[in-house]
């Protein structure tokens, strides 16, 4: 009898294809998983962003963004404090373009429509008018314990509508 046949080979490369396509079903679950942990940590560093700005405290954004851009928030939210203003503002759409993911680490482009206002941080008044803009971003994040962690946001493109 020939190696390459009978029952047990038969077996043997039916046990191959299965582990393969179950490998395969498990990788592309992971990245499907990936995915979505990554478009939902964009969305709610958005939402988070605003919330930190009506606040003056950018701790919402702990666990989110990495410390160094956390930083960079601070400082712009303490300019704006040192000007008696904070930046309000809203997000009417946030659009994941591409997602490049390698290892631990991914890259996120996306197409956002904000508008701003600036309050008066005393009477609350518009200190000045909303003014809607639109923008092409780039995220990078990596992937931590508890999920992934932006590290880095580089605006690739504004336009005022």
């Amino acid at each position: 009898m020939h190696p390459r046949s009978g029952p047990f080979y038969f077996r043997f490369l039916i046990f191959v294809i299965i582990s393969c396509t179950a490998l395969c079903a498990c990788s592309a679950g992971q990245q499907a998983r990936d995915e979505e942990g990554i478009q939902k940590t964009v969305k709610d560093y958005a939402t988070f962003l605003i919330e930190a700005n009506k606040s003056r405290d950018a701790s919402p954004l702990q666990g989110i963004a990495d410390e160094a851009v956390i930083e960079k928030l601070s400082l712009w939210m303490a300019a704006w404090e040192d000007g008696n203003i904070y930046l309000d503002a809203e997000v009417h759409t946030l659009d994941v373009d591409t997602i490049q993911i390698a290892g631990q680490s991914a890259v996120v482009m996306t197409i956002e429509n904000w508008s701003y206002l600036y309050r008066n941080l005393d009477t609350q008044e518009v200190a000045e008018s909303r003014q809607p803009v639109s923008y092409r971003m780039q995220y990078h994040l990596e992937k931590k314990e508890k999920g992934w962690l932006i590290t880095e946001v580089t605006i690739l493109k504004e336009e005022q509508r």
